[in-house]
C-alpha cells in the first residue's frame, strides 16, 4: 500500500492528484488524515477518490485515552451550536497548534507501527508543510521499518526558498516541482542532491485540472451574464495587512450593478468543519476561477498558476510587499494600488480577455515545467520501483 498522510486542507490539495494517478495505475493506494479538528471525507475529490477505491482513514491511528478524546471532540463539535463554537477559538489553536503540533500529543508509536505493518505500507507521502516534530516522528517509524517516505512541496515556489537540512535529512525522495532549493553549504547538498526528483506540478497538470473540471460541475444560479463577474482570493488575519483595505474596495465593488462579486477564503484555518471559513464558501478555488472574468488577489498564491492556464486576467494588488516574491517579474498579472482598481475595473476590462501567449508560455515554463517528461512517468518510476 502507499498511503498519504494529510494534515491541513492544503496538504489534501498538493497530495489528490498524485493519489489519482497512481491509483488510476491500479496501485493500492489509502488516505489518512491526521488532522484531528477537520475531516475531509465529505470533500468532493475525496468522494471522488473513495469512488475509485482509494481508502479512507478518518484518523490517525490512537491509543484508547486519545482514541477517546477524539471522539468526544466530535461529540462536541456536533452538539454545539455555531456560535458557541466560534468563541472556543483559543481551545482550537491549543489542540491543533501546541497540543497535535508542538508536543504530538495524539502519535502513538506502537499505534502507527501497527497500523503500518497491517496495512503493508511501503511509501508514505507527505506534504513539505507538515511539522516537523511529528514529521521525525513518522520518519523514524518508516526508516526502522524499511518504508520510504516522499516530501512533496506545498504549492509553487513564489521565490527562492531556503530548505533546512534537517527536513531533507527526514525523507528518501522530496518530489520537487520548479522549487529553487538554496543549500546551506556544499556538504548538505552532496548529502541531500540525491534525494531531488523533478516531478513536475501535479496540481496544475492539465489532466487533473480537466478532472477537477468534472467533480465539480459549476452551477451558475444566479450569475449575470450582463455583469462583469469578479472574484477575490483572500486570507484571514493576513500579515501582509491588506485585509481591511480589501474588504472596504469589495464594499464598494458590490455598489456597481454591472459587477458581480464572489470570495474564496485561503484554505489555512484550523477552525472544524462545521465553523471553517473556506469549508463554508459557496465556490472553491476551481469552481470560483471558471466563473470568474477576472481575478484580484492580495497576494502572490500559487493558485494563480490555475487562472493563467484558464486564460483569467489577474489583478495582484501592490502594497509594497510584492516586490518580495519573484511573481512580481511576470507581465502576465496586472499589479495595481488598491486605489486604482475600482477605476480599472469599469474602464478597461471586459468579458473577452485574451492574455498574452508569450508571457503566460514563460510564467508557466518556469513553475511547473516537467523537463519533457509526463508527469505519469515520473510518479510511475518512482512509486514502482518500491
Amino acid at each position: 500500500m502507499h498511503l498519504f498522510i494529510i494534515d491541513y486542507f492544503i496538504s489534501f490539495d498538493t497530495l489528490a492528484p498524485i493519489i489519482y494517478y497512481l491509483k488510476k495505475n491500479k496501485m493500492n493506494v489509502a488516505v489518512c488524515n491526521f488532522n484531528i479538528l477537520q475531516d475531509f471525507s465529505q470533500n468532493k475529490i475525496m468522494k471522488y477518490l473513495i469512488s475509485m477505491k482509494v481508502k479512507y482513514f478518518s484518523h490517525q491511528p490512537l491509543g484508547l485515552i486519545n482514541l477517546i478524546m477524539y471522539y468526544f471532540l466530535k461529540l462536541f463539535i456536533i452538539l454545539f451550536p455555531k456560535f458557541i463554537l466560534k468563541r472556543c477559538t483559543r481551545l482550537w489553536f491549543f489542540i491543533k497548534r501546541d497540543l497535535d503540533a508542538k508536543k504530538s500529543f495524539f502519535l502513538n508509536k506502537k499505534e502507527l507501527k501497527f497500523f503500518l505493518l497491517k496495512n503493508n505500507v511501503k511509501s508514505l507521502t507527505l506534504s513539505e508543510n507538515f511539522p516537523i516534530n511529528k514529521l521525525e516522528f513518522i520518519y523514524s517509524i518508516a526508516k526502522k521499518n524499511n518504508i520510504k517516505l516522499f516530501l512533496v512541496p506545498s504549492g509553487l515556489a513564489l521565490n527562492d526558498q531556503t530548505y533546512h537540512s534537517k527536513r531533507l535529512n527526514l525523507c528518501d525522495k522530496y518530489l520537487k516541482c520548479n522549487n529553487k532549493l538554496i543549500f546551506k553549504n556544499e556538504y548538505e547538498k552532496k548529502k541531500n542532491i540525491s534525494k531531488l526528483v523533478i516531478v513536475g506540478s501535479a496540481r496544475y497538470d492539465d489532466e487533473w485540472l480537466n478532472k477537477i473540471n468534472e467533480i465539480f460541475k459549476l452551477k451558475n444560479k444566479g450569475a449575470d451574464k450582463n455583469k462583469l463577474k469578479i472574484a477575490f482570493f483572500i486570507k484571514k488575519g493576513s500579515h501582509w495587512k491588506e485585509n481591511n483595505k480589501i474588504e472596504n474596495l469589495i464594499k464598494n465593488l458590490k455598489k456597481n450593478k454591472n459587477f458581480q462579486i464572489s470570495i474564496r477564503n485561503k484554505p489555512s484555518d484550523i477552525l472544524p468543519n462545521k465553523i471553517s471559513t473556506f469549508m463554508n464558501d459557496k465556490m472553491n478555488s476551481s469552481e470560483i476561477i471558471n466563473w470568474s472574468d477576472v481575478v484580484i488577489t492580495g497576494r502572490p498564491s500559487s493558485i494563480l498558476v490555475e487562472c493563467v492556464k484558464k486564460n483569467k486576467e489577474v489583478l495582484i494588488i501592490d502594497n509594497g510587499s510584492l516586490e518580495n516574491t519573484n511573481f512580481y517579474n511576470y507581465e502576465i498579472f496586472k499589479k495595481i494600488n488598491i486605489e486604482n482598481v475600482y477605476q480599472y475595473l469599469e474602464n478597461n476590462l471586459s468579458k473577452d480577455i485574451k492574455l498574452d501567449e508569450e508571457n503566460k508560455k514563460k510564467f508557466l515554463k518556469d513553475f511547473i515545467t516537467y523537463e519533457n517528461k509526463s508527469l505519469k512517468y515520473h510518479l510511475e518510476k518512482i512509486y514502482l520501483n518500491i
